[in-house]
């Protein structure tokens, strides 16, 4: 896959998988060590991407994460993305999470 300006691979042709319409990126803070993740932090910068691409959280069923791969780490990055889409939606539904 290749990551390219929206409008260049218009331009080429290319198939288009998918548009990026936001992103966000921010700093855990002091935490016990890197595969501890901070849940307040990763919530808030959930959000901040969620507004930054100005999409309904309740339009998303995929999410490509981060997963630290530890038992510890990754519930918490679980959390995170459930408080954060249960900020904009109490509906229960599925969506599918991949950790890399």
């Amino acid at each position: 896959m290749i990551l390219r300006k929206l409008s260049d691979a218009l331009r080429d042709g290319n198939h288009i998988y998918g548009v990026i319409k936001g992103s966000a990126l921010n700093h855990g803070g002091k935490t016990n060590g890197y595969s501890v993740p901070n849940p307040q932090a990763q919530t808030s910068v959930i959000n901040r991407a969620l507004a930054e691409a100005k999409i309904n959280p309740r339009h998303i069923s995929y999410i490509e994460a981060h997963g630290t791969g530890t038992k510890l780490g990754d519930p918490i990055e679980i959390a995170a993305l459930s408080k954060a889409f249960q900020q904009h939606t109490q509906e229960n539904r599925v969506l599918f999470l991949r950790l890399c």
